[in-house]
């Protein structure tokens, strides 16, 4: 009687009206759920955008720090997408800035001699970025060792470089913390298996955080101040 009684229960009152302002129907729940989403996930990265301007003066600074012309490698997930763009659109940004030619090179967690998907070789040719040639390859302990500066897309990715690799402190840094624009997340999100607008957004982010790089590195003096755009 028990179950039978809770099951006509729920039956008789997941029909009627809700009176707390939530949804009633099964439909209607599932039309808020985006929106919900949406706000847990403005509530998630809220800390991110609050301390954005200075966390992108600490990391101007250290880059700034770094005498003469550092070796860079960055890291992404799998160096099919963001990475190798990363690293192409940062000798680029160098050579604009006529700064010193500086050693780059960059490397994933996975997947070793694969080539970046058509998406990203389209869009970065319309860049003017060529990633034809480009084959991933694993981070290894000696790419690490023979690199001043690491440039993450992500916190978890720089953990798993300090953990596992235990380069000197403060080498790693977030790209996104350098992006000179207000920011919704420092993640630089992986485009994998997405649109070419989605890849266009992407490599439009990693295009300011790799220019404010480029231009920190050609800088010797104090990292200027940041305001807010």
């Amino acid at each position: 009687m028990g179950l039978r009684y809770s099951v006509r229960v729920w039956m008789r009152t997941s029909m009627q009206p809700r009176t707390d302002g939530m949804p009633s129907s099964v439909e209607e729940r599932r039309k808020a759920a985006p929106s919900l989403r949406g706000t847990l996930r403005f509530v998630r990265h809220l800390p991110d955008r609050l301390l954005h301007v200075a966390r992108r003066r600490r990391a101007l600074n250290r880059v700034q720090e770094r005498k003469g012309r550092p070796s860079v490698l960055i890291i992404c997930h799998g160096n099919i997408c963001r990475s190798p763009y990363a690293e192409a659109a940062l000798r680029r940004a160098s050579a604009r800035n006529g700064i010193e030619p500086i050693q780059v090179d960059s490397a994933g967690f996975i997947g070793p001699g694969r080539r970046p998907p058509s998406n990203a070789r389209e869009v970065a040719r319309e860049r003017g970025i060529d990633l034809d040639t480009h084959v991933s390859k694993v981070v290894s302990p000696g790419v690490v060792a023979a690199s001043d500066l690491i440039v993450v897309m992500d916190v978890r990715q720089g953990r798993a470089i300090a953990q596992r690799f235990e380069p000197p402190q403060g080498s790693i840094l977030l790209l996104g913390d350098l992006d000179p624009e207000p920011i919704q997340r420092r993640t630089i999100l992986d485009p994998i298996n997405q649109s070419e607008a989605f890849f266009q957004s992407v490599y439009t982010r990693v295009d300011r955080c790799v220019s404010a790089l480029a231009e920190a590195l050609g800088t010797d003096t104090e990292a200027p101040k940041d305001t807010d755009v």
